[in-house]
């Protein structure tokens, strides 16, 4: 029997998706700066005496740590974990579901039905590792807003400063917060284009880059060439009839998107 080899059309990451869970990250950290904020901004019960004012504050820091320190972010992440990668499951499903009816011009619906346990097994990897970033970045902010207060005290600021100082923090953690959301939904939607090409007894994929001055070298020297999903440290430029190391070229060790903020794709090749 002669097999015929078919390659499956990109599956775009969803710019919603990043969008959401962006929106969720931040409405997380911004709920940890209200903390901090509603309590400095609450005003003094004594005069503005130096040594009174340094009590205030004292006063203040111990009740802003005690109310972060309350704060299950473990849960908190969790929580933000599930609904992002059940909404990218979701997006991702119709999407790639589209893409292997577009390009093969069969429905492998009830195939891609099969593709169930390791589409799962594959969410809860995910869900884990965007749960333990999530609890990382608030810990982090959290971390920051203590060293902020401490040294603010240790040097007898006002408060005014100290607001200002904290506010700036939050900048911080809100640039990270949008990096691991634009960095986590490409990653999510490469994780679970692999799951589903393997399911359909996909081997091999086609990469794919951008090609534009910001692509990094060594996803460039992939692009266009075949490469197999079970072993990211080789390539072939002769259709899979001999396999080299990507070392040899410089090229990335890994797949598509694995590489931070990569945004190359993986095209699966499938047999019937």
């Amino acid at each position: 029997m002669i097999l015929t080899m078919r390659k499956i059309r990109k599956v775009s990451p969803s710019k919603q998706l990043e969008v959401m869970y962006r929106r969720e990250l931040n409405a997380l950290l911004r709920h940890m700066l209200n903390i901090a904020l509603d309590e400095l901004r609450e005003p003094d019960s004594i005069n503005d005496a130096l040594p009174d004012y340094f009590k205030n504050l004292t006063t203040k820091m111990n009740r802003i740590f005690e109310r972060l320190d309350a704060l299950d972010l473990s849960g908190i992440a969790k929580s933000i974990a599930s609904r992002v990668t059940g909404r990218a499951n979701k997006t991702n499903a119709d999407r790639f579901n589209s893409q292997v009816s577009g390009s093969l011009g069969i429905d492998l619906k009830g195939a891609l039905t099969s593709s169930g346990k390791a589409v799962r097994d594959q969410l809860d990897i995910d869900r884990e590792l965007n749960a333990s970033l999530i609890t990382n970045m608030a810990t982090e902010f959290k971390q920051r807003i203590s060293t902020t207060i401490m040294t603010n005290v240790q040097s007898g600021e006002r408060s005014t400063n100290l607001i200002t100082q904290i506010k700036e923090d939050f900048n911080v953690s809100e640039s990270r917060a949008k990096l691991i959301a634009r960095d986590q939904t490409s990653k999510l939607n490469g994780s679970l284009v692999k799951a589903r090409s393997q399911a359909l007894g996909s081997k091999t994929y086609i990469w794919s880059g951008v090609a534009d001055e910001r692509e990094r070298q060594s996803h460039y020297a992939l692009n266009g060439t075949l490469c197999r999903w079970d072993d990211p440290s080789v390539y072939s430029d002769d259709n899979g009839e001999t396999w080299q190391s990507r070392k040899r070229i410089g090229a990335f060790i890994g797949h598509p998107s694995d590489d931070f903020n990569c945004r190359c794709a993986a095209l699966p090749v499938v047999e019937f």
